[in-house]
């Protein structure tokens, strides 16, 4: 028996699964799209709300404290502490939040600064 040549039938069926795949991936991120657009970072000092930050744009946030001081970059994609003046850096190890890892990462939607008491919170915007 020799090897069966794919007929029309088979190739229309392969065309419509390769069109359902591509629209679903699109579609997908799409909404992915819209779900970081309307997402923003709260930062916090001492457990106060300090300010509430969009991830439509990029920026940089200084918070001071006195002498202490935490830069915190925003960008559609992230959130990551960029630079602080406490003695550990473990606030700068922590890594980048974005609203997709939040819930994989140790400690969820947040950057703890400890030291300099600031926290930062990635939220999703209540549609």
């Amino acid at each position: 028996m020799g090897l069966k040549i794919i007929n029309k039938r088979d190739l229309i069926i392969i065309i419509c699964i390769l069109f359902i795949g591509v629209g679903g991936v699109f579609f997908g991120s799409l909404i992915n799209q819209n779900e970081v657009e309307s997402a923003y970072a709260k930062i916090y000092i001492n457990n106060r709300l300090y300010k509430e930050v969009s991830l439509d744009d990029d920026q940089v946030v200084v918070v001071e404290i006195g002498d202490r001081y935490n830069k915190i970059k925003v960008s559609p994609q992230s959130v990551v502490m960029l630079e602080a003046s406490c003695h550990n850096q473990d606030c700068m190890h922590q890594g980048e939040i974005t609203p997709d890892n939040a819930k994989f990462r140790a400690l969820g939607n947040w950057i703890i600064c400890l030291p300099n008491s600031v926290t930062v919170e990635v939220v999703r915007r209540e549609e």
